[in-house]
């Protein structure tokens, strides 16, 4: 039984858009015509506040998901001998054979004796204490499921479509019955930090930023525009209440239509990724081993050790170059950056390739090639790395420097002119 993960998540794209696409071929037209009934034309408004948004994001998104399937490699597998598991993105590649493995169960919400909803995880709970290294990162601690098993299991995320239980059920109980556990409600383990029941993780006196304020505000940011949205999307509906003189064009129906799609798929998109930010733990920590980073996005963990770092140091982007205004020092991002001591330390952490930047150096004696990772906002992030580094290394704290206008793709400075 083999599980591609980038073909269920295709799948998933292309009939949320398909779903998308048939709400809004029905909901518009009630929009664009006239003679419907009020009630009519709030059960059409109501439908298109979520087949609008679906169907413009699901167009744009869809098609690079399908086209990028290819360069993806992950799945999870299980045949006779054990459990396989490949994830290109975080070079994992990995395989648990049966006698290494206690037990394995599903983890997800509401499994208390009804189908489990996404996000799911399967665990796999080491006999022995036998964890392959690739996988050594995934390794959580969490309450026990059985008295026979250990509090530690491996978890691996799973795609988010829930008929993938049924599939992975049959196949352990067709290759290893007495190994299998009844699905449970556990799929994060609890804690107000996003490393709170990691085994490999931050030790005690850890400095820990989180994203989760900062993803909070974030998401109330998007209340702007779901509201304008919501506004165009009112325009075409109730035009008594939305339009000046409650008199409207068609084309002005349409243009309401084509803007409001863009400003719900924003605000849908933006709403997704943090909620499921926020669920999922994202963050960064400094402790006596080294900087650790948890990505919400892959559930990489990591950690870089204080002998492979050169410098540390927080780079803010600023709104502008200069300004008008004495003392104006507002910022748009601040970043955590991480200087390699050698050039071959890069390539011992792979996982934290997608934020590795070639930029001009900060100082002599420190490399232009460099780990650039975002930081959390409005939590006063570079006061706590600074403080976090001067406690744990201070010899490498490099300073709080600006960098200019930033580019939103590549996190690096542009060339001087």
């Amino acid at each position: 039984m083999v599980i591609d993960y980038e073909r269920w998540r295709v799948r998933k794209a292309w009939t949320l858009t398909l779903l998308g696409l048939v709400a809004t071929l029905y909901a518009l037209p009630v929009g664009m015509g006239t003679g419907h009934t009020p009630a009519q034309n709030a059960i059409a408004f109501a439908v298109a506040l979520v087949g609008v948004p679906t169907a413009a994001v699901g167009i744009v998104i869809t098609p690079v998901l399908a086209l990028g399937a290819r360069q993806r490699r992950i799945g999870l597998g299980i045949d006779a001998q054990g459990i396989w598991y490949r994830n290109s993105h975080t070079h994992q590649m990995a395989m648990v054979p049966w006698s290494d493995i206690a037990g394995v169960g599903l983890c997800g919400t509401h499994g208390s004796g009804k189908p489990l909803k996404p996000p799911l995880a399967i665990d796999l709970f080491p006999a022995n204490g036998q964890v392959p290294g690739t996988l050594r990162m995934n390794l959580v601690d969490s309450a026990p499921v059985a008295p026979s098993l250990p509090t530690q299991r491996i978890r691996i995320p799973l795609p988010g479509w829930s008929s993938v239980q049924p599939h992975i059920e049959a196949a352990v109980t067709r290759f290893a019955p007495q190994r299998w556990v009844a699905p449970y409600d556990a799929y994060r383990p609890t804690g107000g930090s996003p490393f709170s029941g990691l085994v490999c993780g931050p030790g005690p006196g850890a400095v820990v930023l989180s994203f989760r304020t900062a993803t909070v505000k974030a998401v109330l940011r998007m209340a702007v525009p779901f509201l304008l949205g919501v506004g165009a999307l009112g325009y075409v509906y109730f035009p008594s209440v939305f339009a000046a003189g409650g008199h409207v064009t068609t084309v002005g129906k349409v243009i309401a239509a084509l803007i409001a799609g863009p400003l719900l798929g924003i605000a849908a998109v933006g709403v997704r990724l943090a909620v499921r930010a926020v669920r999922r733990g994202n963050g960064i920590a400094f402790d006596t081993v080294g900087v650790w980073r948890r990505d919400a996005r892959f559930d990489v963990l990591v950690v870089m050790p204080w002998s492979d770092i050169a410098g540390v140091g927080v780079a803010g982007a600023r709104t502008r170059t200069w300004s008008l205004i004495p003392g104006d020092n507002s910022r748009v991002m601040t970043y955590l950056d991480l200087f390699p001591s050698t050039k071959e330390t890069v390539d011992l952490y792979p996982q934290l390739r997608p934020a590795l930047i070639r930029d001009k150096p900060v100082r002599p004696g420190l490399s232009g090639t460099h780990y650039r990772i975002p930081l959390p906002q409005f939590t006063g992030s570079s006061k706590k790395v600074h403080e976090a580094v001067n406690q744990f290394a201070p010899q490498l704290w490099v300073g709080d420097y600006d960098i200019g206008r930033i580019s939103p793709i590549t996190s690096s400075t542009p060339p001087n002119r």
